[in-house]
């Protein structure tokens, strides 16, 4: 869940560098989608649909290494960063 977090907090920063957020919630919405509220400073500013990703992620990303068989591998935000360069190439 961190990993979708971070996903969204950079799509943020690039598609719209004002917006000013210091917190992220995971929620379900009234139609049942999963979202993530876009909290700053206490009050909510918006909100992401995180369904899209996991489709967008799941049919842009299929060379993921199988990560249950290896105890070495970190996902951070460099290794996010330049996974997501890659696929836009």
């Amino acid at each position: 869940m961190e990993l979708v977090k971070l996903l969204v907090a950079d799509s943020l920063h690039e598609n719209n560098p004002n917006k000013e957020f210091d917190e992220l919630r995971f929620a379900v919405d009234d139609d049942g989608t999963n979202i993530l509220i876009i909290i700053n400073k206490g009050e909510i500013t918006g909100a992401v649909d995180i369904d899209n990703m996991y489709e967008f992620a799941s049919s842009h990303c299929t060379d993921f290494k199988d990560l249950r068989d290896d105890e070495d591998i970190v996902i951070n935000r460099e290794w996010i960063l330049n996974k997501l360069t890659e696929e836009e190439n």
